[in-house]
């Protein structure tokens, strides 16, 4: 089995190793290969996969990349801390406006620590940011790439003509994805709600969201 992760904005592929050392675990029967793509906001990048995998996870952003490229296909579909759309639009009123996006852009090569660090204290990741991100290292080309991708990018029809199986994991407390934000993107799918105020629910509960992503796999 073929499995794509792709990390969200300002992360690294660091969110997912608990969660696929559980997962391999769950799927012990399985021959299962990852690929956890690295978009290099904090080192090199790893060169964007292309071809068809059994089953795509996206965290936050890295959702809406999925839904967006055309260089992978996937059977099933899973999204954490995710949305098929990140900023507002006339049909789209709970998503971020698009002056907050822009005044990250801008302020990102005035002061990169401090866009960065005030991310990470909302999304209430800021102590698992400093184990395994180093923010002197940060591409700010990258970053500000999908800052701008965040607000032109729109992944609603990619997921209603998604026929595969498919979830979302969220957060009930997230604040950068709101349970609003989250019911509008979703709302006729399977949506796994975990009590919680964290924006990477790989770290807070790799158990759990192996489970979760192991219980899709099994009854698809």
């Amino acid at each position: 089995m073929k499995i794509l992760m792709v990390h969200g904005w300002a992360f690294g592929p660091w969110i997912w190793d608990e969660m696929a050392d559980r997962l391999k675990d769950l799927l012990e029967d399985e021959e299962v290969q990852f690929t956890q793509l690295d978009f290099g906001f904090f080192g090199k990048p790893t060169p964007l996969p292309k071809g068809h995998f059994d089953l795509a996870i996206g965290h936050s952003f890295g959702l809406l990349w999925l839904l967006q490229t055309p260089l992978v296909a996937f059977d099933r579909l899973i999204a954490v801390n995710g949305f098929t759309r990140f900023s507002a639009d006339t049909d789209f009123q709970c998503g971020w406006p698009h002056r907050i996006v822009q005044r990250m852009r801008k302020q990102l090569a005035v002061d990169t620590d401090l866009v960065i660090g005030n991310f990470m204290e909302k999304s209430g990741n800021t102590r698992d940011f400093q184990n395994y991100s180093d923010s002197s290292a940060a591409d700010i080309v990258q970053l500000d790439w999908a800052l701008e991708a965040l607000i032109n990018f729109d992944g609603r029809e990619q997921w209603e003509q998604f026929t595969g199986p498919c979830r979302a994991i969220a957060g009930t407390q997230d604040p950068i994805v709101t349970p609003e934000h989250t019911q509008q993107c979703f709302a006729d799918s399977d949506i796994q709600w975990l009590k919680s105020p964290s924006h990477c629910l790989p770290i807070q509960f790799p158990e759990i969201c192996a489970a979760l992503v192991r219980e899709l796999i099994e009854v698809s």
